[in-house]
């Protein structure tokens, strides 16, 4: 039988060496959080992270446990901490995001390409009456209206990890949609700006945090969205910051291939890139309506064999196979909604009406998602081993040439005495072995030098002739 309090036990001290590893309370100074007396923001930050890691369901149940005892801090103090407007959530998310996006790509190699995936999730709230800005949101994966709210994510990947970046709650702009409205806030508040956002377009908010997550320093080369991003405005706008698009296209939308004037449906393009291009995935390069260069991508869908799926994308140089695998990493942001969901608490941890609140518990539950994939990376994964062979290797190369010439010397000196206490050579031999070895090393040393004086002598006579020739 398994200890849960023992087990609490070790995912509360390895969150803990995890945070003195990323700087964390200096990341929360820079983020706005700060106190004036009783438990510091780190203990409280780690507490509200333990709750779903050490088996508990949310922070109440953790307080009535006995495990509650070894923490330095309140159930009070912790709903306060989580409820506090002037905390900056999303930057707080974005810092750390950036520290284990650095650390991810030092183990990658030069060329590999790193993409950004936005994605959305319905968080229904059925219960809920009086909950801050609850909205009746449109769930397209059940076919109607839930009450709750839409959250907007930004992630990063390299194509084997996923790190959530940003978050954003969306809500309905409608005004008969809206069954409570957002209290009052200070202008000078964190919070304030949160709450902007809930009526604000979705593509607008995801180009506002690739704007973010650019200057925090967290570098990508496409952005990976679904069929609903798409749009001219949007390609555009992404292009402007140094982006490139990979979409899934909706099925009714027209496109003009080069050379022509008029709009084909998707359609009629796979049977002309079925003629031009003899692949198993045939591409061809098109207009959108607003005239944006973009290749296209024919594949069948699983699904449905006689179904074609049309991959769009921006960066005319990659491959068919290329946007295709790309574009494969978009399910990462899934398989986290879904881990988030059934195993880290996203949308059911947190029963609070307080919108601050309710931000906060989803910002956890995506750092809950960020700290487990960053673990899972250090410990598990081979290739962060590749950074301390770097590591090693470029101190090798530190080393003087005199330096290591002089360590090989003096193990070579003590290796006679060892050979005597093992008593493979008598005491009155071990002279002679020396000898032996260093006459052994002094005619290694010749006939490198010989040789490599030859092969400059050589190399002089080649340039020589070769001069002689040219004239």
């Amino acid at each position: 039988m398994i200890d849960k309090n023992s087990s609490s036990s070790k995912s509360y001290f390895s969150i803990h060496s995890l945070f003195e590893n990323m700087g964390m309370k200096s990341m929360l100074l820079r983020c706005g959080f700060k106190k004036r007396s009783g438990a510091s923001p780190v203990n409280l930050l780690i507490a509200a992270i333990s709750t779903v890691l050490c088996g508990y369901s949310n922070i109440y149940e953790m307080f009535c446990s006995t495990f509650s005892r070894s923490l330095n801090v309140s159930r009070d103090s912790v709903y306060r901490f989580l409820k506090n407007d002037r905390y900056n959530w999303n930057t707080l998310l974005l810092d750390m995001s950036a520290f284990v996006v650095k650390f991810i790509s030092s183990l990658s190699d030069e060329g590999h390409f790193n993409t950004f995936i936005i994605d959305d999730t319905v968080l229904e709230r059925p219960r809920s009456k009086k909950t801050e800005g609850l909205c009746w949101i449109f769930n397209h994966v059940i076919g109607k209206s839930v009450k709750g709210f839409i959250d907007l994510s930004l992630g990063w990947s390299d194509g084997i990890s996923f790190v959530p970046v940003s978050n954003h709650l969306v809500g309905a702009r409608k005004d008969k949609n809206r069954i409570q409205g957002l209290y009052k806030s200070d202008r000078r508040l964190s919070s304030y700006e949160r709450k902007a956002e809930l009526y604000e377009k979705k593509p607008n908010l995801a180009l506002r945090a690739l704007k973010r997550a650019l200057n925090h320093g967290i570098n990508a080369s496409h952005v990976l969205v679904d069929s609903w991003f798409f749009s001219d405005t949007f390609i555009a706008s992404v292009k402007e910051l140094g982006l490139d698009v990979i979409c899934l296209v909706k099925t009714n939308l027209c496109f003009t291939p080069l050379g022509e004037c008029k709009g084909l449906k998707q359609s009629k393009l796979f049977k002309l890139a079925a003629r031009t291009d003899k692949s198993e995935t045939p591409a061809l390069i098109a207009r959108t309506k607003g005239g944006a260069k973009v290749k296209l991508v024919f594949v069948t869908s699983y699904s449905n064999s006689s179904k074609i799926l049309t991959l769009a994308s921006t960066d005319l140089s990659l491959s068919a196979e290329q946007i295709i695998r790309l574009y494969s990493r978009r399910w990462m942001i899934e398989v986290n909604y879904k881990a988030q969901k059934q195993w880290l608490g996203l949308g059911t941890e947190s029963q609070a009406h307080n919108f601050t609140t309710f931000f906060s518990e989803i910002t956890i539950c995506s750092i809950r998602y960020m700290l487990l994939e960053f673990s899972r990376r250090c410990s598990n994964d081979a290739r962060s081993l590749g950074e301390l062979f770097r590591s090693t290797v470029n101190e090798a190369h530190e080393i003087p040439y005199r330096e290591a010439l002089k360590t090989l010397l003096l193990l070579l000196d003590e290796l006679p005495s060892d050979l005597v206490k093992e008593g493979l050579v008598k005491p009155e031999q071990k002279y002679k072995v020396r000898d032996l070895l260093f006459n052994r090393l002094n005619a290694w040393l010749t006939g490198v030098v010989t040789y490599i004086r030859d092969f400059i002598s050589n190399l002089e006579m080649f340039k020589m002739l070769k001069v002689k020739n040219t004239f």
